[in-house]
């Protein structure tokens, strides 16, 4: 995939690739922001965004970039949570309810610099469960568990290629 392409350039470590699970792919990486060519950005763990209109027979696929650190005021003695970030996606317009993506396996709580995870979720996944049409008002929100603090999060809808 051609944005993928140009994280692994920008980026001087990978730390970890998922393979593709039912419609997704996933990258962590090293990096402090979200790049400016998303089309919403938001600082904290949530974004809200409007489904933009799209020609008849094409379909868009969301790319969620969640800026992350370790939470230094993290008690890993007092909590035995396993770390995780869950992501929810809300059409508030039709009250649909939120499905989520949780991944544990990427954080083993030793990094010391900012990092990113980016998830690329196919239509399939993102349309059908969220029964999302144009105008329909969404929010997406990252919940930290297990030592992370979310700095930052950002989504882009590309039009998806088959």
């Amino acid at each position: 995939m051609r944005w993928l392409d140009g994280l692994w350039s920008a980026a001087r470590e990978v730390v970890y690739v998922s393979p593709q699970v039912s419609g997704s792919l996933e990258a962590y990486i090293p990096a402090r922001k979200v790049p400016d060519w998303f089309d919403y950005k938001q600082v904290g763990s949530a974004v809200l965004f409007c489904m933009p209109s799209i020609s008849t027979g094409q379909y868009r696929a969301v790319i969620v970039f969640v800026i992350y650190s370790v939470d230094e005021e993290y008690d890993d003695h007092q909590e035995s949570t396993r770390a995780s970030l869950t992501l929810y996606f809300k059409n508030k317009t039709k009250g649909s309810g939120t499905f989520d993506r949780t991944n544990s396996n990427f954080f083993d709580g030793d990094i010391c610099q900012d990092h990113a995870w980016v998830s690329y979720i196919t239509p399939d996944i993102f349309l059908r469960d969220m029964n999302a049409d144009e105008g329909d008002e969404i929010e997406v929100s990252i919940e930290p568990r297990g030592g992370i603090l979310v700095k930052a999060c950002g989504i882009h809808l590309p039009i998806h290629r088959q």
